[in-house]
């Protein structure tokens, strides 16, 4: 199945509105400070000492590519703290975000989206496809239809960033139940979703034509194994991104971070991570909570130190820490917002702020998915919020981002004319 095509279109004239951006004003002037580094701890072990672990392309974080590091100091090393700090403010009060930014500061360093931003910029190309896997099925023992906010609107943020400043083609992977939800949401960003081989001709084509594309991913392990092995043999991908995607655990099993069994739902998108190894191919995980894709890379932290991170509800499924390696970790208070980070990276490095979105898109997408039927997976509601926070914190956090990258390049400009 491709890309569903759905004609309804979001209004967004109200969404602009004049409290949350004078709010938000507001609040980056407060915000927008250099703040201060977490403490380091030992660096993990480079990944070649663990082969018992799929690891993706580059080794892990701890065998980054040279040149793929950012400048650790000066402006960028700023805006790099800053927008860390930022998208990793822990309003919902969860009291998980700080303990994996620390582990991931700690293992990889400063800068977490700004590095993995730099890795996308110096990997994708125009027409070059790019995956990410994302959507997640939050009550599979009530419905398998029933899906989380959290996740396909941070994604289809983060594709329109790739497509309007690189020309890439996003290429989602989710499970069969929710293409036409990713489709819709995709649409509410603006692109036009496709079949993946006519959003790579779109990519060519004189006409401007914005375009993903939507296709499903098994459930079943060893049939999405085969799918993986399928789709890069025909879209030879340079990047695979995971958005708030559950991650396989050490016994196969993916939990919720109440410590429920969630794997008979949940696409098995560790195999395209997998098949990314054996490619060379670029990876990223951007998650919250600890159980997603990424979060392999701080797996002896998370069981140690997170509730049901070592043991689950079901003592023989193992816990909520997974298991594969990615390149690159980006780790935020709301997955979104990690995918928001990264395409502010994406602006700033390519000097071109439109690339990150307004804050109307942000409402946008939330209205989409909601529209879609997709529930908030904190209160329960169908509502456009995410993981317990209103439509409104959602907008201020992208208007804050946006006032990070224009604060930042005209600092940039005017270093560059001393």
């Amino acid at each position: 199945m491709h890309g569903a095509h759905l004609d309804r279109r979001i209004d967004r004239s109200a969404s602009n509105r004049s409290g949350t951006v004078d709010a938000g004003r507001r609040l980056a002037e407060e915000f927008v400070r250099v703040p201060e580094a977490p403490r380091r701890r030992g660096r993990a072990k480079p990944a070649a000492a663990r082969p018992d672990r799929h690891v993706a392309a580059g080794g892990g974080a701890a065998a980054r590519r040279q040149g793929e590091t950012p400048e650790r100091t000066g402006v960028l090393g700023w805006f790099a703290d800053a927008l860390d700090r930022l998208t990793t403010l822990d309003l919902g009060q969860r009291g998980v975000s700080s303990d994996l930014y620390r582990w991931a500061f700690a293992r990889q360093g400063p800068g977490l989206a700004l590095a993995a931003a730099t890795a996308l910029r110096d990997r994708v190309a125009p027409a070059a496809v790019v995956l990410i896997a994302t959507g997640w099925p939050d009550r599979p023992h009530v419905s398998p239809l029933v899906a989380e906010t959290d996740g396909p609107p941070g994604a289809a943020l983060l594709a329109r960033a790739l497509n309007v400043g690189f020309g890439s083609v996003p290429v989602f992977i989710v499970e069969d139940t929710l293409v036409a939800a990713m489709a819709a949401i995709a649409e509410a960003a603006g692109l036009r979703a496709l079949a993946p081989s006519e959003a790579i001709a779109a990519a060519a084509s004189r006409a401007p034509l914005h375009a993903c594309a939507v296709l499903p991913l098994s459930t079943e392990l060893d049939r999405a194994r085969d799918e993986a092995r399928r789709i890069f043999e025909s879209l030879a991908p340079a990047a695979v991104i995971a958005v708030e995607k559950g991650g396989l655990n050490r016994t196969g099993h993916i939990l919720t971070s109440r410590g429920d069994d969630t794997s008979a739902a949940l696409a098995k998108a560790d195999a395209l991570f997998w098949e990314a190894q054996r490619h060379g191919t670029l990876t990223i995980g951007i998650g919250d909570g600890g159980n997603e894709i990424g979060m392999g890379l701080l797996e002896a932290e998370i069981a140690e130190s997170l509730p049901f991170g070592r043991v689950g509800r079901d003592p023989d499924k193992g816990g909520i820490a997974p298991h594969t390696l990615v390149d690159h970790l980006v780790v935020a208070a709301v997955s979104n917002w990690g995918a928001t980070a990264v395409a502010a990276a994406l602006a700033v490095l390519a000097g071109r702020p439109e690339i990150l979105h307004a804050p109307c898109l942000e409402r946008a997408v939330l209205e989409a998915a909601a529209q879609q039927s997709l529930i908030d997976g904190i209160s329960g509601h169908v509502a456009p919020s995410a993981d317990g926070l209103p439509c409104e914190v959602h907008e201020a956090l992208a208007l804050l981002a946006g006032h990070l990258v224009h604060s930042t390049m005209a600092r940039l400009r005017a270093e560059a004319t001393v």
